[in-house]
């Protein structure tokens, strides 16, 4: 049996002639819970008698398995999760995982403490008594304290599944470039090998960042970081560290470009904070985001009694409901309620039922628009993020080195200055030449993928298409992309599923419900029932 542990992944050795009924691409959250699903439903049929266990596999290419990009290595070990755990979890993973995080505090925490720096050791002395005392609703933990977890879920289960003969799973780790059909199956092309598979669940995590520092000029000693996490958030911090120089420089403090107001734009803030040595010790840091501003602080919602959400009201007798229509409104209640001094943990939740409920009245088309666009674009006024976060941004802010920038990044110029377009549509330049720029952005359709990625090379052959908005992978309510070809995790955006409209999957609650349902159409397929 292969050791699960992150330190200990290594590849297998695998060819062609190796088959197995299920191969999963990518091993994250997504793959994680659909495989424990799985694991679980052919485990209630016990072993069948004379007949051999099902064989799934499980292709990373990344150095670890089970975190993916969230809750793995590529986010280091001192990221920390955007809301507080109650909020992350639904009631009875937040159980399992609260009994875990009893079992294994001892021990769980030592990455975290050995690299991290202030901002870490602050975290440790803020919340010591209360992880002492089992207290975990509240905190906002490691992200890839999570990613421990799910390992450890996913060894117990799998070596359940193999005792008991319904199921052998293996851990390959290569990274899958294409497929093709091969009669009745499909064939992986690996690195190190090809894989046969009767069907593949693509669990790929969220499409790549849309690249936005690449075919500009920029002085040489300028760092650019086109995306946070690739190959990993360390690897990146440790080129701007280098590039700041010795511990004890006295010389001008960086200045720091972060493109993009997402949390992605708030775990880069955190992270330079947390490693500030030599000049990025009193680093100035400007963020360019279209409007301005970052995630807000997340809170308790208190003063929402008295707030109306006066226009999403007035659409309950609409007859002719459009998803443009509820976005719209959504944005402009939330805008009034911060006119009166309200938060967007407040606006949520008296709005959220209110948008679910008209949401689901919206036709089938309207649904795909809700899907593919709206529900994002009403989403960018509800960004919140944990008070871990939002306090280095207010100590930054107040300290005159966090400055906003309204407008959309176009390019950079031969003197390290940045130029974008304001709210009239008209081209700026940066006053400050920036020693490091960061893009954290967002992710890039689909369609503009080469056919050198997988995903771009199963869309070239037709063996998938995209949603109509191009912001994820079509699939049907059985979540199959196409014969034997299924679809689970980030790349289900865009879709409408039972008559449900998915705008995003980042929330740990829709992606353990929508793994179930695609563990049970597994289940259902491979057993015949």
């Amino acid at each position: 049996m292969t050791d699960l542990g992150l330190d200990s992944y290594k590849p297998e050795a695998h060819d062609a002639h190796d088959a197995h009924d299920v191969v999963f691409v990518g091993s994250g959250a997504s793959a994680s819970f659909t495989v424990l699903k799985l694991l679980e439903l052919l485990g209630r049929l016990g072993s069948r008698p004379g007949a051999r266990p099902f064989t799934i596999a499980i292709v990373e290419r990344a150095a670890d398995q089970f975190g993916g990009l969230p809750y793995g290595r590529r986010s280091g070990f001192t990221s920390l999760i955007i809301t507080s755990l109650r909020d992350f979890l639904p009631p009875s993973e937040l159980a399992n995982f609260a009994q875990w995080l009893g079992a294994n505090k001892a021990s769980v925490f030592d990455e975290f403490l050995s690299v991290g720096g202030q901002l870490s050791q602050d975290w440790w002395a803020r919340h010591r008594d209360a992880l002492a005392n089992n207290e975990w609703d509240e905190l906002y933990l490691p992200r890839y304290v999570f990613g421990r977890y799910l390992s450890d879920r996913l060894t117990a289960a799998i070596e359940l599944a193999h005792e008991a003969g319904t199921a052998d799973v293996r851990l390959i780790h290569d990274e899958i470039r294409s497929i093709t059909p091969n009669g009745s199956r499909y064939l992986l092309h690996g690195v190190h090998g090809d894989l046969q598979a009767s069907r593949v669940v693509l669990t790929l995590g969220t499409p790549p960042t849309l690249s936005r520092l690449t075919g500009f000029d920029v002085p040489r000693d300028v760092v650019l970081v086109d995306d946070l996490f690739e190959p990993s958030i360390t690897a990146n911090l440790a080129r701007i560290v280098a590039a700041a120089g010795d511990p004890s420089a006295l010389e001008r403090p960086m200045n720091v470009l972060v493109i993009g107001g997402n949390a992605s734009t708030m775990e880069a803030i955190y992270q330079l904070a947390d490693v500030a040595s030599g000049r990025l010790r009193g680093a100035s840091i400007s963020v360019v985001t279209p409007r301005g501003e970052l995630p807000e602080r997340l809170v308790a919602a208190g003063a929402s009694a008295n707030f109306v959400a006066r226009s999403l009201e007035a659409l309950r007798e609409s007859d002719n409901l459009t998803a443009r229509a509820i976005c719209e409104a959504g944005v402009a209640d939330t805008e009034r309620a911060h006119r009166d001094g309200l938060t967007v943990s407040d606006v949520l939740v008296v709005t959220g039922p209110l948008v679910g409920a008209l949401v689901k009245r919206l036709t089938r088309d309207e649904s795909e628009e809700w899907a593919g666009s709206w529900g994002m674009q009403l989403g960018r006024f509800q960004r919140r993020a944990g008070p871990e976060y939002c306090d280095v941004v207010d100590e930054l802010t107040a300290g005159g080195r966090l400055h906003f920038i309204a407008g959309a990044f176009s390019g950079t110029s031969a003197d390290g200055r940045i130029t974008f377009v304001d709210s009239d549509g008209l081209t700026q330049r940066s006053d400050t030449p920036f020693d490091v720029i960061i893009n954290c952005s967002g992710f890039t359709t689909l369609s503009q993928l080469g056919g050198d990625s997988l995903l771009g090379s199963l869309l070239e052959n037709g063996l998938i298409s995209t949603t109509r908005w191009d912001r994820g992978i079509a699939v049907d309510d059985s979540l199959a992309a196409g014969p034997g070809m299924y679809v689970m995790g980030p790349l289900l955006a865009g879709n409408v599923i039972a008559s449900g409209a998915i705008w995003h999957m980042e929330h740990c609650g829709r992606i353990i419900a929508y793994a179930a349902v695609l563990a049970a159409t597994l289940a259902s397929v491979l057993t015949g029932t």
